[in-house]
Formats: structure tokens, C-alpha cells, sequence
């Protein structure tokens, strides 16, 4: 699936996650995937295990991994708010991993 304006993000369990960006037709993505960086298998959808971040469909964000607590920080980017309506935002989201 062709996906811009997305994270990457590497975790202390040898995995590179993606969250959200744009896809075809301007639709905004709400999903978390990973790969596993030593073979490169196949990615997985991954499910957040606390916090709000899953209800955010956002592009232009930026994510750190902080390991003291096993969870993405996310911060900024843009969101649909309607359909028709974009808005900036200066927001920091949580999504903890299992």
C-alpha cells in the first residue's frame, strides 16, 4: 500500500513500526505495522496496548520509541477533523506496546 508523510520508528525489540500517513486519495491512516529487522519477513498490524493514539488519523507527525515505559511518544502532525477539514495540531499521543 503506498503510504507518505508516515514514521518509522525502531524499538528496543528489533522491530521497525510505521504509524499513520497519507494514503491513495488522501485518506489519512490510523494503523501501526511492523517488520522485523533481521529478516524482513512480512509486516504485522500491530494493537496498542493503552492510550489514545489508535483514534488519531494523522500525517506529518513525528514518533520517538522511549523504552522506559515500552511506548511510542507521538507528537504534531495533521488530522481530519471532518471531512472536508484538515487541522494542525500541536498534540502528544502514547501508544504502549505489550
Amino acid at each position: 500500500f503506498p503510504l507518505s508523510k508516515h514514521t518509522l520508528t525502531i524499538a528496543g525489540d528489533g522491530y521497525l513500526y510505521v504509524f499513520g500517513g497519507s494514503l491513495a486519495h488522501g485518506v489519512f491512516s490510523n494503523s501501526m505495522y511492523r517488520i522485523n529487522m533481521t529478516n524482513l519477513s512480512e509486516w504485522q498490524l500491530v494493537k496498542s496496548k493503552g492510550g489514545k493514539i489508535e483514534e488519531l488519523h494523522v500525517t506529518g507527525h513525528s514518533m520517538v520509541y522511549y523504552e522506559e515505559i515500552n511506548a511510542f511518544i507521538l507528537f504534531g502532525g495533521s488530522s481530519i477533523q471532518r471531512k472536508i477539514q484538515t487541522l494542525q495540531f500541536a498534540f502528544l499521543g502514547l501508544f504502549k506496546l505489550a
